[in-house]
């Protein structure tokens, strides 16, 4: 019972700071319009609209085109719009302003 309880506790814990990091990164907001635009041109455009800097491989991405269009969009619904399609997921870490 009492290793239920400490996991239970943990679960709950991660699941608050998951909520935390998705609420502040929800304050980002971006405006862009890409039409079939290079991801690495499409990640250094958002870059500069907001100072983050994205870490990425570039073997990864050299090929991938994306095509999307938001205003005031926040950067986390920006990034899962734009690379869902390719499995690509993103962290963004607001004290560093990084974005893996």
């Amino acid at each position: 019972m009492r290793r239920i309880s400490s996991t239970l506790f943990i679960l709950m814990l991660l699941f608050c700071v998951n909520a935390q990091a998705q609420n502040d990164s929800s304050k980002i907001i971006v405006s862009i319009e890409a039409k079939d635009m290079p991801a690495i041109e499409f990640l250094k455009s958002i870059e500069q609209k907001t100072g983050y800097r994205f870490y990425f491989d570039v073997k990864q991405i050299d090929t991938v085109v994306v095509t999307a269009a938001a205003v005031n969009q926040s950067l986390q619904d920006i990034l899962n719009m734009a690379l869902a399609k390719f499995s690509f997921y993103s962290a963004i870490d607001k004290e560093s302003k990084s974005v893996f």
